[in-house]
């Protein structure tokens, strides 16, 4: 089952510098309307392809403009096989941070 994180988690997290990749499955003219730094963009019809040359092992937190669609896509990263895997809760519109 996908995990919620919150934004303040999430900050959090960057501001440890752990570990994370941040997937955000919003359309590209969506994310070049501000993302969370350092997120790569995986737009949900291209992220099966993207996501096989991903490490499994790795931290992943998923990313849309509300939740819906990130929820989505964790689960179907659990199905091929992600360990770690959260779903932004509220996504970009819960996100308080700063933006690239």
């Amino acid at each position: 089952m996908v995990t919620d994180i919150t934004q303040k988690e999430l900050q959090e997290w960057l501001d440890e510098r752990r570990p994370v990749m941040i997937v955000d499955v919003r359309e590209p003219a969506e994310f070049s309307n501000g993302h969370v730094p350092g997120a790569q963009l995986a737009p949900l019809k291209e992220l099966a392809d993207k996501a096989q040359t991903w490490d499994q092992d790795t931290q992943v937190v998923v990313v849309c403009h509300s939740g819906n669609r990130s929820q989505r896509a964790a689960a179907w990263l659990e199905q091929m096989g992600f360990r770690h895997v959260s779903n932004l809760s509220g996504g970009m519109q819960a996100w308080r941070g700063p933006v690239e």
